[in-house]
């Protein structure tokens, strides 16, 4: 049926889990290997909290699919076996369940997670590794989860890693703080959309791509170039980081070598890190990560709990409905395979008596058929009558 190997915030570091990102050239090249040239089912999630691989459960794939990963990633299988956690059959669709509907995620009930699970389904099936049991298994997580966020609302009220950083902020600086802001991502904007509802502080945005920060004409907010970075180090309280690089953009040798000011946070909210880890050993300097971040986001969200806590129990029935679906499946499947069979012995055995017996009449050949059909209907009738 289903089968995942993760590894996620749950199990791992952030340093374990950043050598996992993977670009999307890097997917695109894993799908074929994963799949043994289309022979397995295979769906790649790459998020900067888990990093899974979902595939059809079958008597090889499991042993191939993790020989594949080890060679790929050049893990020993000790190392393998301590990151990764398998999830298999029912226990694997409610694992892709709890983690679609953002119930295994930094903020509880977030619908981002949702979004990037589809993502990976849409990639997995351009490269074609997708056929009609996943097909089912991901459009019905789809509809389960759209479903349990529109009935039980668990993510009504807004809460984001980028709303908790915001809020992280306005608790642990009293007053307005001038705030550095590098990217102007998905979570860039969000924290952007948080600053313009608040407007209490100056905020700095510098990006690649200047185009993003064309409607920024704030008189709170400062745009620029990304290059500028260590020029506004040395001015602001608190720095913020969406950026998506390959290595750390702010390092601490560069750090040391500025004169910044006597308290500076920072907040590195990137896979992989763009501020390097080292840079909080400066005294001076507080960094928090996306781990360091989630534990600090405000546990006692008791209506989020609540709502979890009932779609985990709706979830235990959205596990049997797929399985019966699954199950239907499998016997149409059986079933076609068996009457094609029967037909072709059919066509077989009547091809043997018109050519023995070529004088036979239309009527007389009917007449044939018919028993010649019935009977070997008769012979996989137990076959069919197993499948009910």
């Amino acid at each position: 049926m289903l089968t995942v190997f993760s590894v996620n915030n749950e199990r791992v570091s952030l340093d374990e889990r950043e050598q996992f990102v993977l670009s999307d050239e890097h997917k695109k090249s894993l799908y074929p290997l994963l799949s043994n040239q289309n022979s397995y089912q295979v769906v790649i999630l790459s998020t900067c909290q888990r990093f899974e691989v979902y595939f059809n459960s079958s008597s090889d794939s499991e042993q191939y699919i993790r020989k594949a990963m080890l060679s790929y990633f050049r893990l020993t299988l000790a190392k393998f076996e301590q990151q990764f956690v398998c999830y298999r059959d029912e226990q694997a669709l409610k694992h892709l369940l709890h983690v679609s509907a953002g119930l295994r995620a930094h903020v509880l009930g977030e619908t981002q997670i949702l979004g990037q699970v589809k993502s990976a389904y849409q990639e997995a099936t351009k490269c074609d590794t997708v056929k009609k049991s996943f097909h089912t298994i991901f459009q019905r997580t789809f509809r389960f989860c759209k479903e349990m966020h529109k009935t039980i609302g668990i993510n009504d009220h807004a809460v984001s890693l980028s709303y908790s950083a915001y809020q992280f902020i306005q608790k642990y600086k009293q007053k307005p703080q001038t705030i550095l802001l590098l990217g102007a991502g998905k979570m860039g904007q969000l924290f952007l959309q948080y600053h313009l509802k608040d407007r209490t502080h100056q905020l700095i945005v510098l990006n690649r791509d200047q185009s993003k920060l064309g409607n920024l004409d704030q008189p709170s907010i400062i745009t620029g170039q990304l290059s500028q970075w260590a020029h506004y180090l040395k001015s602001v309280d608190v720095v913020v980081s969406t950026l998506e690089l390959n290595e750390p953009l702010i390092k601490k040798s560069d750090v040391e070598k500025l004169q910044t000011k006597s308290s500076l946070l920072m907040i590195d909210m990137a896979m992989p890190r763009s501020i390097q880890e080292t840079v909080n050993d400066l005294d001076r300097i507080e960094l928090h990560d996306l781990d360091s971040l989630g534990k600090m986001i405000d546990r006692h969200h008791f209506v989020r709990h609540q709502k979890a806590r009932r779609i985990s129990q709706v979830i235990e029935l959205e596990v049997a409905h797929i399985k019966n679906e699954l199950k239907q499946q499998q016997h149409d499947k059986i079933r076609h395979a068996l009457f094609t069979e029967r037909d072709e012995r059919l066509r077989v055995l009547m091809t043997s008596v018109t050519t023995q017996l070529p004088d036979l009449t239309k009527k007389e050949q009917t007449v044939i058929k018919h028993h010649l059909k019935a009977a070997l209907l008769e012979s996989i009738k137990l076959q069919l009558d197993n499948l009910e």
